[in-house]
């Protein structure tokens, strides 16, 4: 397991650990939640991701994807950042060479795609504290300070 979401609920860590363990055809497996506000849909520091009709992932992007061509035919998804991996599937990823997409939206996820790997996505209603940035760090800090 990888990842920076320290309040995610232990539910949703199960869903990504069955994700790869019940899952003959996932390599890894991951957590997406539906953005619904707009400043969301436009940071780049929340990626997003478009997946297909048997819930697994065809792309990753800082940007807003899908591209909105006929407005409200789409919703839009937020990745959370927790991994599950099947452990062939890790060690392969160890091995990979850095991709060009990958490079480019600096997504480890994009290596796993563009070499044909398969990601699992459950969908979650809850968004936890990501930390991405200092900023998103000192809010982080200031809530868990606050509890106790």
């Amino acid at each position: 397991m990888q990842g920076d979401e320290p309040l995610i609920a232990p539910e949703n860590i199960e869903l990504v650990r069955k994700g790869v363990v019940e899952d003959d055809n996932a390599d890894i497996s991951t957590l997406v939640r539906e953005i619904k506000d707009e400043n969301e849909l436009n940071n780049p520091n929340l990626v997003k991701c478009v997946f297909d009709l048997n819930g697994y992932a065809m792309y990753f992007s800082r940007s807003k994807i899908p591209f909105e061509r006929n407005i409200g035919k789409s919703k839009f998804y937020g990745h959370l950042g927790i991994y599950g991996y099947k452990k062939e599937a890790l060690f392969k990823m160890t091995r990979l060479a850095q991709t060009p997409c990958e490079m480019a939206e600096s997504l480890e996820q994009l290596r796993a795609l563009q070499n044909g790997m398969k990601i699992r996505v459950a969908v979650v209603d809850n968004a936890p504290v990501g930390i991405d940035t200092m900023e998103d760090f000192e809010k982080f800090k200031a809530m868990v300070e606050g509890q106790g």
